[in-house]
């Protein structure tokens, strides 16, 4: 199975990657939430055992849940065409 995107941790630098596979920026948004919290697991927790990928995915759902929700309904109210 080919990754849709993945992160590569070098010293202080972290670099994700993504493939064009993935389409729509709600998806892109998915996926970069999703290796932003190995990043965070990685920097911030580094002996800490856990489900990573789980939690990842949980974290990239809540991460855009909310941004989501503004788009679709406050962004309009604050913005002119």
């Amino acid at each position: 199975m080919e990754q849709k995107a993945f992160v590569r941790i070098r010293g202080g630098s972290a670099l994700i990657y993504y493939g064009n596979k993935i389409t729509g920026e709600k998806d892109l948004r998915i996926y970069l939430a999703h290796e932003f919290w190995h990043i965070i697991i990685r920097e911030f927790y580094p002996n800490r055992k856990m489900n990573t990928q789980n939690n990842a995915t949980l974290f990239a759902f809540f991460a855009i849940l909310d941004k989501d929700i503004f788009y679709k309904t406050k962004a309009k109210e604050l913005t002119h065409t």
